[in-house]
């Protein structure tokens, strides 16, 4: 995974959306894996591109739950819980299903 965000990142730009959703999923994956301190490494150079962009609504959010796991996993309950705000914040007006999930 990490090769085929290298590969995007040539072909996209380092700083272009795509290759900060390629992050997130990263981070997914690593989280999955119990690979949590990676997680949160991937999820921040995710969350770095794709504040300095427009991103999809909804997408930062993702990117926050993600690294709520990720540290409520490493049991900094703090931390997650910060972040877990984060994500709400970042839902606004949930308009979509995905987003009204996640805001439950």
């Amino acid at each position: 995974m990490r090769q085929a965000i290298a590969i995007n990142e040539k072909l996209v730009g380092a700083d272009s959306p795509e290759v900060g959703t390629n992050y997130w999923q990263l981070g997914e994956a690593l989280n999955d894996l119990g690979q949590h301190a990676d997680a949160l490494d991937a999820f921040s150079h995710s969350e770095t591109i794709l504040t300095s962009g427009k991103p999809v609504p909804g997408q930062l959010a993702t990117v926050y739950k993600g690294m709520g796991i990720a540290w409520q996993k490493q049991g900094d309950k703090a931390k997650a819980a910060k972040v877990y705000q984060g994500a709400l914040a970042r839902l606004g007006k949930a308009d979509t299903p995905r987003l009204q999930k996640m805001q439950k």
